[in-house]
């Protein structure tokens, strides 16, 4: 009886621990979706909640903008094109919406 309750408070204590992490970072629900991650030449982008993609920005490991992407936007749909000398390795693709929000997203180009 002594084991099954402290599976059972584990549990509960994981559960607790889900509900405060879906608290701390309410855009969980509402994050964009971006694939494929790992990426060659192209990233789509895909935002929830009727959000519309006002701004794409592909940005090296030190923040600095990557010059020569081409973006694409079509209301809650985007796609990134990254030019064909970016060596591959780890991106930040940061997105603004209309609404004001901004996130920033690690990508990898292979």
């Amino acid at each position: 009886m002594h084991l099954y309750e402290t599976a059972n408070s584990s549990q509960s204590a994981s559960n607790a621990a889900s509900l405060r992490s879906a608290e701390a970072n309410p855009l969980a629900s509402t994050a964009p979706q971006i694939y494929p991650n790992p990426f060659h030449s192209t990233l789509q982008v895909e935002l929830r909640d009727s959000q519309t993609v006002a701004n794409v920005q592909l940005l090296d490991a030190r923040g600095a903008a990557i010059q020569g992407i081409k973006v694409q936007k079509d209301g809650q749909r985007g796609q990134v094109f990254a030019p064909a000398t970016l060596p591959a390795g780890l991106y930040l693709l940061r997105l603004t919406t209309k609404e004001g929000k901004t996130t920033v997203h690690k990508v990898v180009k292979q």
